[in-house]
């Protein structure tokens, strides 16, 4: 027994420092790990499975993120393709490549949708989800802010002129449109200063019209170095140059040269000629010495006749010797201009009688003191019963201020209260007539009562001289003033309306016509001598805007009642000393009290 106690205390003697090493080393070994990196330690604790289904994991991740490479590529290349190709290839070619461009998207998500939802999960990109939101938030109130800006703009014109506003007759052109109305604009850019500004103040001008419409005109702007098939399309072979059309695919358009385009009463006739169906037809009388609308000379009516027909006219000539007194049915408005000769005296019924029973007429009177035959008519029978009779005199203004001796303008407290007049009064302009052809009217009115407008039927004076004008009976001895003379102001024009076919009192009414009848005493005031050119352009005399707003009135197309022109007059701000002074320290101020807030700032955020 002892020896036996004794071998196992031996044993365990030997055994010791052996466990005692093991035990040293597997401490050793624990130490190792606890020091060795978290990722190496889970690398170590992977399975091999996992490790497999990682590889793959980025097999998709790079499949995914190079479909949405592929997908962006192909987005720039539809914008691309936008820019480059035109007509229908590019919009075919535009779906192709956008199409393409969502099946990579789409292809990008169904591969990587795993990573996709992991990712949503993400606390950062949950986060980033919210800040994201709140960043379209705003972007969509900014662009719906400026969208209601856009849509319902309102802008004030303080300018004398209302440049920058349309007129009363344009705005009520637009909203009696029925029927959509194109301007298509085909304008390329000039070096020239004055091409450019006269491009721009049309471009403007348009862009007016297309913000009153508000879905009744519609503006495309062409570009003439690249849209060739839209410009041959519409049958345009030249640039600077504004369409007028009525609607999609309808035939009726007018084409404005760049001059014409910067009108606003030209834009405003167009948008009429293009979107009203009928046009009144005007007749001008010939066969007793009147002026003619086929002739070109300084005395034809040639361009009074092409200006009505731009204003959506018809107009004819009437022979009442050829047609035997007969006036058309489709007369509705009779000019007669002038006259050497004494009409027949069934055809002055003849008028008389069409008249009366609701037509119109524009008579310019002749000058019968200086006709050498002495045979130019005084239409008595003609204005019987309106209250305007032809005077047989010349009419003298020594105060015009013409190099013209003894011509009679009207302007100022001159100009009527009517609609013809309108325009002329509010522009204050003044309007000249033909030297030593101008006779006078007498209008047989009831005083006029300030602030009431004139009795219906009775005659209204349109135009007068003032009270040093007068009128002679004759002029074969000396062109002053003599006792027998008829004293001014005289008027030089007048108009009359009268409604035909009213019921008598308690029966119903039947139909209604209204006879209108202007009466100008000068026989050459539409005549072609009458336009000045400069440059070979036409520059409309305020007479021609008279007479054609008289044959607009007669017409009853009041919203083609001339629109007068509008200048840019500039208005400029002289400050005193003292204002310039305040001004700089102002600007001073402004400039300084940033900087110093910005370093104030700095030193507070650096202690």
């Amino acid at each position: 027994m002892p020896d036996n106690k004794k071998r196992s205390e031996e044993e365990d003697i030997q055994e010791t420092p052996i466990d005692d090493a093991v035990d040293e080393a597997a401490h050793d070994d624990e130490g190792e790990d606890a020091e060795a990196p978290a990722a190496e330690q889970r690398e170590r604790r992977r399975d091999p499975r996992d490790l497999q289904r990682s590889d793959a994991s980025r097999k998709i991740a790079w499949i995914s993120n190079g479909l949405m490479i592929v997908g962006i590529l192909l987005l720039l290349g539809a914008v691309g393709v936008h820019i480059m190709l035109q007509g229908t290839a590019r919009v075919m070619w535009v779906r192709i490549v956008a199409g393409a461009a969502g099946g990579m998207f789409l292809g990008a998500m169904a591969v990587g949708y795993r990573d996709l939802i992991r990712w949503l999960k993400g606390r950062a990109t949950q986060e980033g989800l919210i800040s994201l939101a709140f960043t379209v938030a705003v972007l969509a109130i900014v662009v719906f802010g400026v969208y209601l800006g856009q849509r319902y703009s309102e802008q004030w014109d303080l300018t004398e002129d209302r440049i920058y506003s349309l007129s009363e007759k344009s705005l009520n052109v637009i909203e009696g449109l029925d029927q959509e109305v194109q301007i298509i604009t085909a304008l390329r850019s000039s070096s020239r200063a004055q091409q450019t500004q006269t491009i721009q103040r049309v471009r403007d001008l348009i862009a007016l019209y297309e913000d009153e419409g508000r879905g009744r005109i519609s503006v495309e702007n062409l570009n003439p170095d690249r849209h060739f098939e839209e410009m041959r399309e519409l049958g345009v072979d030249s640039s600077d140059v504004v369409i007028v059309k009525a609607g999609e695919g309808s035939g009726e358009s007018q084409t404005l040269q760049l001059f014409d385009a910067s009108s606003e009463q030209k834009i405003t006739s167009a948008i009429m000629s293009v979107s009203r169906d009928t046009k009144p037809t005007v007749y001008f009388v010939e066969g007793y010495g009147q002026y003619s609308i086929s002739e070109t000379g300084d005395l034809g009516l040639s361009t009074f006749k092409g200006m009505l027909e731009e204003d959506l006219y018809q107009v004819k000539s009437l022979n009442l010797v050829t047609e035997q007194g007969e006036i058309p049915d489709d007369a509705q408005v009779l000019v007669i201009a002038g006259g050497n000769q004494p009409f027949a005296e069934d055809h002055q019924r003849a008028i008389a009688d069409w008249v009366d029973g609701g037509g119109r007429l524009l008579l310019l009177a002749p000058n019968r003191v200086i006709d050498p035959e002495g045979d130019a008519p005084d239409f008595a029978a003609v204005l019987d019963g309106w209250g305007i009779h032809v005077r047989a005199d010349v009419v003298i203004d020594p105060e015009s201020g013409s190099f013209l001796s003894y011509v009679p303008i009207v302007s100022g407290s001159g100009i009527g209260d009517h609609p013809i007049t309108e325009p002329f009064r509010t522009r204050s302009a003044s309007i000249p007539f033909d030297p030593m052809m101008t006779c006078s009217l007498r209008v047989d009115a009831a005083p006029e009562v300030p602030g009431q407008p004139a009795p219906p039927g009775q005659p209204t004076w349109l135009l007068r001289t003032h009270n040093m004008a007068y009128g002679k009976a004759s002029i074969e001895t000396t062109a002053a003033q003599e006792p027998g003379d008829t004293p001014g102001p005289l008027t030089l024009a007048a108009c009359a309306s009268r409604t035909i076919g009213a019921a008598p009192m308690g029966e119903d009414e039947g139909p209604q016509e209204t006879a209108k009848v202007v009466v100008i005493g000068d026989e050459q005031f539409v005549a072609n001598g009458r336009i000045q050119l400069y440059g070979g352009v036409s520059e409309r005399t305020p007479c021609r805007a008279f007479a054609r707003n008289c044959i607009h009135w007669l017409a009853e197309s009041d919203d083609l009642i001339a629109i007068p022109p509008k200048s840019d007059t500039p208005e400029t701000i002289t400050p005193t000393k003292s204002q310039m002074a305040w001004s700089r320290l102002f600007t001073i101020l402004s400039a300084l009290i940033p900087l110093v807030i910005g370093t104030i700032i700095w030193f507070v955020r650096r202690g």
